[in-house]
């Protein structure tokens, strides 16, 4: 667990910024705005996931367990499902990359 770690409050206040952690904490509200509203931004947000997945999601889910938020990762990924399922419905040429 993290609490073992000797200094780590001082460490994840310099290295994980107010905009850092509001950004990981709250992505959630922002990634289900364009599902519904926007076709292209629905399109642009499903590359952005594809992108963003396999290279940072750990980093992520780091960052939250650092500040004692892991649990809101879940509301996140489940819409982060949503997205890439209306995605692949309304943009199949673009899961295929």
């Amino acid at each position: 667990p993290n609490t073992g770690v000797e200094g780590l409050d001082e460490r994840i206040s310099g290295c994980i910024s107010p905009q850092l952690s509001y950004a990981c904490r709250y992505v959630y509200r922002h990634l289900a705005e364009p599902v519904v509203t926007q076709s292209q931004a629905s399109g642009d947000l499903l590359d952005a996931l594809r992108a963003f997945l396999p290279d940072k999601v750990l980093f992520w889910l780091e960052v939250l367990s650092l500040i004692s938020k892991i649990s809101e990762s879940v509301q996140t990924m489940s819409i982060v499902a949503q997205v890439i399922a209306v995605g692949i419905l309304l943009f199949p040429c673009r899961t295929t990359h």
